[in-house]
């Protein structure tokens, strides 16, 4: 079998390795085990064997801790190497009780018990030991990935997963992918490769007449242009002496240069795009139930050994006797908890992407995860209740059954009873009759609270699935709206790039058109001089005043290419610009696309197994 790694390539189109990591993937992959297994039971507890693994033998108690695990079974040697027997759960209320010989929960070989003590530890009744066949072990939902061959902790390099179904491994692959895909989206925030073209560095001219003949370049600090002011030759023409050329800068840095750096966009106020996006928590965060289960009514039973007593004996059935014998239901309040954590921490996840990373195409994503989330917690919920419900239908029935045998031996104890012609025994029946009755008093109050505790959950459930729905309504209208904004001003900033640079090339041109013409009018006025000083004979000055002539021309010439070169350049780094945006907003929307697939098939294979809701009739 190809390795995860391989599988998970395959799914995404993503080469595993730098960016992202084989850790990443390894970390997915052991979540998804995780994912796939809570997910699966929630559907269907009734798998729960397809996920169980086994503890080794203990032979004392708060010697194993399973950090919060879901125990299948407890248990314990009866004292003969081997021979097992089921342990009862109880509470840690009850951790003496099951010590005493004469409490009707005491625990022996037999018929053991165990509990949860501090940091989860298991502890059994008896208490393990060391030798005796007195040891314990405990068999419970794996919570540490590993793989099937070696037994090592699930890495990307793996193929298969020990204590986990078989045909459900691809649903760990396709979560990784999912995951991956997440991660890869979330940190491909557009950032361009494209580089500015570096600003030209143009030269100015510098020549003098004094005894000798300069000429020198420098590099201006800003982009700039050479011009020449010559004023012509001076009154001393006689001797050949030529005033100073003066260099004259014409600066065009203030022209704004345009640049468009990752989410920032030079000209904006603060140079930053933000959006505001509604992040506060679903105002429903009380997910106890407020009702109450009734308490269990102590019952009263009737001894009759027989005439010839003084009296009947009457025993008072504490609560939690015969009736206790099944289990009340409860409404397990954490799994709402836990479902609501679940939403609470997408929408978390969806509120940093636009705050920190300013990821629309994620963030939008996110929205209908949060949804998917809701789904999910409602569905986990219903089963809840389904199983409060399935559990208080099989205790009723338990009570049912209970309060038969009792009434029947109670009878049969009062018809005894009836019988003696003891006045005394007559005095016993007549009592025994108000015990029936009270107890039959004590039984139907307590099924009318019963049902009344089961109407309540009901209520409290419903209510809290309509007011999430509404919250995340709200939620999604105020943020959709926040992620249009954000991408309305994601546009404006593009275009502000866009102006800037048609402003820029325009006063750049224009400043180049200035500073040519000055050049030239320069040069003109230097070769009228050339000509007067040629037809005045002074060879030596017009042999220098013509190679000035020469080297400002070349010197106007090569700026005039490296401002052309410039801003060839810029217009092909906006052309790069604009395809390397393009480039990867495609990318993004296939991998938004190829996230949605996935995650559609993985939630599909979750909907798939959930049972069908019943019609109403």
């Amino acid at each position: 079998m190809a390795t995860f790694q391989a599988q998970v390539e395959s799914l995404t189109s993503l080469s595993v390795g730098t960016t992202p990591t084989t850790s990443e993937l390894s970390q997915f992959l052991k979540d998804g085990v995780i994912d796939v297994t809570n997910k699966w039971l929630a559907i269907k507890p009734q798998d729960i064997e397809l996920f169980i693994r086994v503890s080794g033998e203990q032979t004392a108690n708060d010697s194993l801790a399973l950090n919060g695990v879901k125990i299948i079974n407890v248990v314990r040697e009866d004292g003969t190497n081997n021979q097992w027997r089921n342990c009862r759960k109880i509470s840690p209320a009850l951790q003496y009780d099951v010590t005493d010989v004469d409490s009707l929960n005491y625990a022996s070989k037999i018929n053991p018990a165990y509990t949860l003590l501090h940091n989860g530890k298991v502890n059994v009744f008896p208490s393990a030991a060391v030798g005796g066949a007195d040891s314990f072990k405990v068999y419970y939902v794996n919570n540490e990935p590993t793989d099937l061959t070696n037994n090592a902790a699930l890495i990307h390099s793996h193929s298969d997963v020990q204590y986990f179904p078989a045909d459900k491994v691809y649903l760990v692959s396709m979560y990784a992918g999912i995951k991956l895909l997440q991660a890869t989206m979330g940190s491909s925030v557009i950032s361009l490769t494209s580089v500015p073209p570096d600003v030209p560095t143009l030269s100015t001219v510098s020549f003098s007449e004094t005894n000798s003949l300069s000429i020198t370049t420098t590099t201006p600090t800003a982009i700039s242009l050479t011009t020449v002011d010559y004023t012509g030759l001076s009154s001393d023409e006689d001797t050949g002496s030529v005033d100073d050329v003066t260099p004259t800068t014409v600066d065009i840095s203030g022209a704004p240069e345009p640049a468009y750096n990752g989410n920032a966009v030079v000209g904006l106020a603060d140079g930053t795009l933000t959006v505001d996006m509604e992040d506060t928590a679903l105002s429903v965060t009380d997910l106890s139930i407020k009702a109450v289960p009734p308490d269990v009514p102590a019952l009263t039973s009737i001894s009759y050994s027989g005439p010839g007593v003084s009296d009947a004996s009457l025993t008072a059935v504490a609560a939690g006797g015969v009736l206790g014998s099944t289990t009340q239901p409860s409404y397990n309040d954490s799994v709402a908890s836990t479902a609501l954590a679940l939403v609470t921490d997408t929408i978390v996840q969806a509120n940093n992407f636009i705050d920190d990373n300013e990821d629309v195409e994620l963030a939008s994503a996110k929205l209908s995860e949060v949804q998917a989330k809701i789904n999910e917690a409602n569905l986990i919920i219903q089963n809840e209740l389904n199983e409060f419900n399935e559990e208080n239908i099989k205790y009723q029935a338990s009570v049912q059954e209970s309060m038969a045998e009792f009434q029947s031996q109670n009878q049969i104890n009062l018809q005894n009873a009836s019988n003696s012609n003891d006045r005394l025994l007559q005095n016993a029946a007549q009592d025994a009759k108000v015990i029936v009755d009270s107890n039959a008093q004590a039984i139907q109050k307590y099924q009318t609270e019963i049902a009344e505790y089961q109407a309540e959950v009901n209520t409290e459930v419903q209510e809290w699935q309509a007011n999430t729905t509404k919250d995340l309504q709200v939620w999604q209208q105020t943020n959709a709206m926040a992620l249009q904004e954000h991408s309305a001003r994601m546009q404006d900033a593009l275009n502000l790039f866009n102006e800037q640079n048609v402003e820029y090339q325009a006063e750049v041109q224009e400043k180049v058109q200035q500073a040519q013409i000055l050049n030239q009018e320069s040069i003109q006025n230097m070769q009228k001089d050339l000509a007067r000083a040629q037809a005045d004979a002074q060879s030596d000055s017009a042999r220098r005043l013509q190679d000035a002539i020469q080297t400002t021309q070349a010197t106007v010439a090569n700026n005039a290419a490296l401002v052309q070169k410039y801003q060839t350049e810029i217009s092909h780094y906006q052309a790069e610009v604009a395809a390397e945006t393009q480039e990867q907003s495609v990318k993004m929307q296939q991998y938004q696309l190829l996230y949605n697939q996935l995650k559609a098939e993985y939630d599909q294979a979750f909907m798939i197994a959930a049972p069908r809701q019943q019609a109403e009739a």
